[in-house]
């Protein structure tokens, strides 16, 4: 009976304790925290470059009826062929209000299109601003040799 203890003990998984620090990074927090996936590239597609699209603020805040009073969005993309050697390519567009995701288009030669616009919270705008908006069309490609974007 003592060694069937003994055995037991020595069996027994090894735990460990310590005490977990938050970074002191605030930025990055506010990015990681609340960073919001718009979309990816769709499993099976034919594409040849692994696409993210991110939404994420400048800073925390909330909107105080007129637009101009939200705070910033950022939008990341990411890029990469998938390949385990390969380091994803960021981009970042201008900050806006908000951002969207419309849809994906045919690019010339290897590059991916998408295409986002703008937009504005849905809360705490007031309705007369709300009527005056009107978003951004952003037409993005990312190939090889060149990446880019055009606002209609």
């Amino acid at each position: 009976m003592k060694r069937l203890c003994v055995l037991l003990a020595f069996l027994a998984p090894q735990t460990m304790a310590s005490e977990l620090k938050p970074l002191q990074d605030a930025n990055l927090s506010t990015i990681l925290g609340f960073l919001d996936e718009l979309e990816t590239t769709p499993r099976g597609s034919d594409q040849l470059y692994f696409i993210r699209a991110f939404a994420a603020p400048v800073e925390l805040g909330e909107c105080g009826g007129r637009i101009s009073s939200c705070p910033d969005v950022r939008l990341y993309i990411s890029a990469s062929t998938g390949d385990l050697g390969d380091v994803p390519k960021l981009f970042v567009l201008p900050p806006a209000k908000g951002w969207e995701f419309v849809d994906w288009e045919k690019a010339k030669g290897d590059a991916v299109g998408l295409i986002l616009r703008t937009a504005i919270p849905s809360n705490n705008i007031d309705p007369a601003e709300r009527k005056l908006w009107h978003p951004l069309v952003y037409h993005i490609w990312i190939g090889s040799q060149e990446a880019g974007f055009e606002v209609r």
